[in-house]
């Protein structure tokens, strides 16, 4: 009876410790954290999966910001597509949410949701007793992604020097929380000592949402012109501070610049100066990425042939 007691306190002291361990990870950053952005879902009965080829029927879809970037009314655009729209009834455009999409907060865990009507729906061609069609539809929004990373500012001079050593120069300075909840993350910040007055970050970027991202200047209607969407696909937007922080972008060596994401991600090299001082020391590096993000839904539905 004894063992019995001791084994279920020691199995409650494990799960209470494995608990506050979770909360004290969570507390490591300012940011709730994820991958996720706006989800988009086709409403259940609009369309209804099965239906005749008489009827009119409503097509709804649900957009769902899980991500922390507040999205302004009608910069959320939405379109069917993948048919001939008119064998649908459907009208080939986009339609924008009426007001603000919340993200989540600290406080707020259930970020802002919206239906947007794309249309009725009425299939104007012959159908011999059933025909299964695929109905996708596609959202398009802007979108941010913010991070504080806390970076060890030192160099080799320094420590070479005797100088107090604070903080660790080398190693993985991104930690939970340090990144907001966004479909393109910063999953990695390695630092390490460059030269002897130099700090060498190579920074990871990557999608690591299920949709597609382009530059923040393309427009949602460009996505139909092949050559500017091969034009802006894989583009993100990138600044970094301190302004002092050079990296290397596609045309230039700055704080800011684009980057493209070829294989779904990229190391972006960036490099600071620090002047000799007593000691090293901690300050946030502050990473904001901007893009344009397209993710995709899809039902089934069944269309019967109409009998009298």
């Amino acid at each position: 009876m004894k063992k019995t007691i001791i084994y279920i306190l020691l199995i409650s002291l494990v799960l209470f410790g494995g608990q506050c361990a979770q909360k004290q990870k969570a507390a490591e950053g300012p940011f709730v954290g994820g991958a996720k952005g706006v989800d988009i879902a086709f409403i259940a009965g609009s369309p209804p999966t099965e239906f005749s080829q008489t009827d009119t029927v409503p097509v709804k879809v649900l957009l769902k910001n899980n991500g922390e970037q507040d999205i302004n009314a009608e910069d959320a655009q939405v379109k069917v597509y993948g048919i001939y729209y008119p064998n649908f009834g459907l009208l080939d455009q986009y339609k924008g949410t009426s007001s603000i999409l919340r993200g989540i907060t600290q406080f707020e865990k259930e970020g802002g949701e919206q239906q947007v009507e794309i249309g009725n729906l009425k299939y104007t061609q012959p159908v011999t007793n059933f025909e299964d069609i695929t109905l996708r539809a596609k959202v398009c929004y802007p979108y941010e992604t913010k991070s504080q990373i806390k970076a060890c500012l030192g160099s080799l001079e320094i420590k070479e020097k005797g100088g107090e050593q604070i903080c660790e120069l080398t190693g993985e300075k991104v930690k939970s929380g340090s990144v907001s909840a966004a479909p393109i993350q910063v999953t990695s910040v390695n630092q390490k000592p460059y030269a002897a007055n130099q700090i060498l970050f190579e920074i990871t970027i990557q999608n690591s949402g299920k949709g597609d991202v382009y530059d923040p200047s393309f427009g949602c209607i460009d996505f139909e012109d092949l050559v500017k969407r091969s034009d802006a696909e894989n583009i993100v937007n990138v600044e970094v501070n301190p302004a002092d922080v050079k990296c290397s972008f596609l045309e230039s060596e700055s704080n800011k610049g684009q980057i493209r994401l070829t294989t779904g991600k990229k190391i972006l090299s960036c490099r600071k100066t620090v002047e000799a001082t007593e000691s090293n020391f901690e300050q946030n590096l502050n990473i904001n990425l901007n893009y344009k993000y397209i993710d995709r839904a899809s039902t089934n539905i069944k269309i019967r042939e109409f009998t009298s």
